[in-house]
């Protein structure tokens, strides 16, 4: 049971760090029209870091899924 209450605990984590990161993305994507041509190519590669981030949070909670379910089934 206390594996389950540590995976709940890392999943807000994670959630909490995504929605600063969303937030933050749309704050800078919001005034690209204002900006120069480096600083939307810096909103564009921060996009595309985000992206990456997504794509390994969701292994990583996939694996921990997995480690979870493992051990709380034995």
């Amino acid at each position: 049971m206390q594996s389950l209450e540590v995976w709940w605990k890392v999943r807000l984590s994670i959630f909490v760090v995504l929605k600063k990161k969303v937030q933050s993305l749309c704050f800078l994507l919001a005034g690209m029209k204002f900006q120069n041509f480096w600083t939307r190519l810096k909103g564009i590669i921060s996009l595309a870091v985000l992206i990456n981030s997504l794509f390994f949070l969701c292994t990583v909670l996939c694996q921990l899924s997995i480690s979870v379910k493992f051990f709380t089934d034995h």
